[in-house]
């Protein structure tokens, strides 16, 4: 479970890294907003990663298996 937990952070942080790159260096170089914000979208990067890694593993938990046993049991009915 937990290696299923840090193999999911590891795949939603390549996948949300970049665009939160981008998205902090123009918010630091194109705007005059105060290191709170960016305090904040980085806090808000962090639960959006740790969301989706919680459901991509709700994902192969509960519908990957229902699907696997629906797709097996399909052929048997014709």
């Amino acid at each position: 479970m937990l290696e299923l937990l840090r193999r999911n952070l590891v795949d939603v942080s390549k996948a949300v890294g970049p665009l939160m790159a981008v998205t902090a260096v123009l918010l630091l170089l194109l705007t005059d907003s105060p290191a709170a914000m960016l305090l904040q979208l980085l806090a808000g990067a962090l639960f959006a990663v740790v969301g989706m890694a919680l459901l991509f593993i709700g994902i192969d938990f509960g519908i990957l298996p229902m699907g696997r046993y629906v797709g097996a049991a399909l052929p048997a009915k014709r």
